[in-house]
């Protein structure tokens, strides 16, 4: 007896049919027959035609073949080979550290442990009854995770628990209001993350501003006041911009007649000891912050870093494999979602490469300002370069672009007149916030790889707002405190 295979292709509209031909055409063909231009070498403007397949098929088709597709365009290009590429992408340890992170959040949320936390947040009296109360409580969770952890583990934690959130209260996915908390969580993650000056990118930005000014140092106290300030004045917008002009429907937590029951409020064993290494994880991450650095525990943890404290956490659940309903192997198997995965490599892969100097893309975005500021005012120069910085941060990697970027902004406030600190500044608020694309950070790319809970253009709109208002804080509040600190020309 012969076994009947049957190529199903009912899904293959015609439509879809022109979208693959289309993705294939930019990866495959359009490389061959596109040159350079200005600054941009070949390389670069074959690696934007794959990168336009890559997100044209994100947008119209799915997330996983056009990622896998697009680092193997990549590979066959002079930039590389294949398996240098795969090796890259897969070798990532932002992207490793996202792969573990989704293992943890996965054996917390099966635990019902997210749930917990949902329950205990929906219970609290000040919210009940008051969406925004409560949607203000759950972007206090994942700013206070980001001060700590990082964007991108902060972000699934709270992404899981928001979805059990929205279960205790009716909210469907890709409803209005779920959609926009869904990008306001690591928009507002990614405002937080750099109030610390000892962070990835504030220690890159502040390095070479020290290098180039010849030893020059903005202090820490002037850091930290005008980085509190100006973001938490982009959080009070941004609130005050989701409630009063977005106004998505919130009817359902409004009048929401919520049990609780009190047994849900109870922890199992199974889940205090789940709760209790999710904590330990937590602190783990916290020591290089928090203790002094010649402590020989701060130097371990330090070499450890956040993906090696994910990784070990990991190992663990593996090595215990204690159970609750399921095996803990089985959980875990379930917990990862292998789309935004692929995403994640190759957006943050894909956006190594275009910051390479071999491309000259970041030097062709550069120039391509630079006529702009030509006999210009002081104030015009610098609402550019800000402009600047917040559009490289959406399509590169925002470190790689920092490291490429503040040496020139920094050359161009000195010609100008301006304040190389002031500009230095406002940069890095506009350079780590990259969520308008997948290519922008990790975290843009597991919520553009979420199709369930930010579908279709929403998430793309709701972002560009938020970038919108994190540009219009920083030129009406954050300029005017930074003249306090670091004064300067502009009148």
């Amino acid at each position: 007896m012969t076994d009947a295979i049957s190529l199903k292709l009912s899904k293959l509209t015609p439509s879809k049919a022109l979208c693959a031909l289309i993705v294939l055409f930019f990866m495959f063909v359009a490389p061959h027959l596109v040159s350079g231009t200005g600054a941009m070498t070949d390389l670069g403007a074959q690696i934007i035609c794959i990168y336009i397949g890559m997100a044209f098929g994100w947008l119209t088709l799915d997330l996983s073949w056009p990622s896998v597709l697009g680092m193997i365009a990549v590979g066959l290009t002079s930039y590389s080979n294949v398996n240098s590429v795969l090796k890259m992408c897969f070798g990532n340890s932002s992207a490793l550290l996202v792969f573990f992170v989704f293992i943890i959040t996965g054996v917390i949320d099966k635990a019902g442990v997210s749930r917990w936390i949902a329950l205990h947040i929906c219970s609290l009296p000040i919210g009940r009854g008051r969406p925004w109360v409560l949607t203000f409580c759950i972007l206090a969770a994942i700013m206070t995770l980001t001060l700590f952890i990082g964007v991108s583990p902060g972000v699934l934690v709270v992404w899981a628990i928001f979805y059990s959130i929205c279960e205790v209260y009716g909210v469907k996915p890709g409803e209005h209001w779920a959609t926009m908390v869904m990008v306001a969580i690591p928009f507002f993650g990614s405002v937080t993350a750099s109030i610390f000056p000892f962070k990835s990118l504030p220690v890159v930005a502040l390095g070479a501003y020290t290098q180039l000014s010849g030893g020059s140092v903005i202090d820490f106290p002037q850091y930290f006041a005008w980085s509190v300030i100006v973001d938490s004045m982009i959080v009070v917008f941004a609130l005050l911009f989701m409630r009063f002009v977005l106004r998505p429907d919130v009817s359902k937590i409004y009048n929401a007649k919520v049990y609780f029951n009190p047994e849900e409020l109870r922890l199992s064993t199974y889940q205090k000891i789940v709760l209790l290494w999710f904590f330990l994880f937590i602190v783990a991450m916290m020591i290089p912050s928090l203790l002094p650095s010649n402590w020989e525990v701060t130097r371990f943890f330090k070499k450890l870093g956040n993906t090696g404290c994910a990784a070990v956490m990991c190992a663990v659940f593996f090595a215990i494999d204690f159970t609750q309903n399921e095996p803990m192997r089985k959980t875990i198997a379930s917990s990862v979602r292998y789309d935004a995965l692929f995403v994640n490599f190759s957006a943050i892969g894909i956006a190594g490469v275009m910051s390479d100097k071999a491309c000259g893309i970041c030097q062709w975005f550069v120039d391509l300002v630079s006529p702009l500021t030509a006999g210009q005012s002081t104030v015009v120069i610098l609402m550019l370069l800000v402009a600047m910085a917040s559009l490289m941060s959406q399509f590169l990697n925002n470190l790689g672009a920092t490291a490429i970027y503040i040496p020139i902004a920094y050359s161009v406030a000195v010609a100008a007149g301006l304040n190389p600190a002031l500009i230095c500044m406002c940069c890095i608020a506009a350079l780590n916030i990259g969520i308008l694309t997948p290519s922008g950070s990790n975290p843009a790319a597991m919520l553009y790889s979420n199709a369930v809970w930010a579908p279709g253009l929403r998430p793309y709109a709701y972002a560009a707002c938020f970038l919108g208002i994190n540009f219009a804080v920083l030129m009406l509040v954050g300029v005017p405190i930074a003249e306090f600190f670091f004064p300067s020309v502009i009148p």
